[in-house]
């Protein structure tokens, strides 16, 4: 009974090694899309605006900049959600 016991344990802990893992891998990849979602959208729209314009490089800059501002702030939230869930 106990080499059952033992193998059932090592069975739990890999399944919860692996679902740590698959977390740590989502957490990864939705930061990710968090940072460059804000990045490739408004890096192009400031683009597009620099060229309707003919402003040069400003409405690109000015939509990086934008994008590290909302970035920021949806990795905050996500924090803060974080924090959330492991309070409970």
């Amino acid at each position: 009974m106990s080499s059952i016991d033992n193998q059932s344990k090592d069975q739990q802990l890999k399944i919860k090694q692996q679902s740590a893992w698959r977390h740590s891998l989502s957490l990864a990849f939705e930061l990710g899309y968090l940072i460059a979602g804000p990045l490739v959208v408004l890096g192009v729209v400031g683009r597009l605006a620099d060229r309707h314009w003919g402003t040069g490089p400003l409405w690109l800059l000015v939509g990086v900049i934008v994008s590290i501002l909302v970035s920021s702030l949806l990795i905050i939230r996500k924090i803060k959600e974080i924090i959330a869930e492991s309070g409970e």
